[in-house]
């Protein structure tokens, strides 16, 4: 029936709506992990943390003279907390292009592609160390186990890939 249609079609956009609602939601928390990360690397740039009004004012020019882009002090104390700047401040697209710039990188995009391939290799890396120690423990319980059962008098049999098949008691 044609309500029941348009009923569906009202629930299909606005579960669309909502999916982009919560795409939109984590790009945003992914990209305000990824600014802390620029904010670091800005500070390595600089060659010291932003912790006094000079700081913010010195880094503010060496941007204008690397970008030949203005990023006022100002701006540069809301990104690092230095004045109030409320809970939802954002830099905009053009600050975090510049920033990005600053540090290296083309743009902000490009920057959080970095960030987001260093993740994984670091993710890589963890996985290849768990299996690693894993396989380590294994191997030392194997041995244990090999051990407690040649003192409890236990045979073991094993097929050629080295899993054990039989158990027999010598006693």
């Amino acid at each position: 029936n044609q309500e029941t249609q348009g009923f569906i079609g009202n629930l299909c956009f606005t579960l669309q709506a909502i999916k982009k609602n919560l795409v939109q939601m984590g790009k945003t928390q992914a990209e305000r992990n990824y600014l802390e990360v620029l904010k670091k690397e800005v500070e390595g740039v600089y060659g010291t943390m932003m912790q006094r009004p000079k700081h913010f004012v010195e880094c503010s020019r060496l941007i204008t003279e690397s970008t030949h882009k203005s990023v006022s002090n100002s701006t540069l104390k809301r990104i690092y907390g230095y004045v109030p700047a409320g809970n939802n401040y954002t830099p905009s697209t053009f600050i975090l292009n510049t920033l990005s710039e600053f540090v290296g990188y083309g743009n902000f995009r490009e920057f959080c592609k970095h960030c987001k391939i260093t993740e994984q290799k670091q993710e890589e890396t963890n996985v290849k160390e768990i299996a690693k120690s894993t396989a380590m423990h294994l191997e030392c319980a194997t041995k244990g186990l090999h051990q407690l059962c040649n003192i409890l008098g236990i045979n073991i049999t094993r097929n050629k890939g080295g899993v054990i098949y039989s158990l027999r008691n010598n006693s």
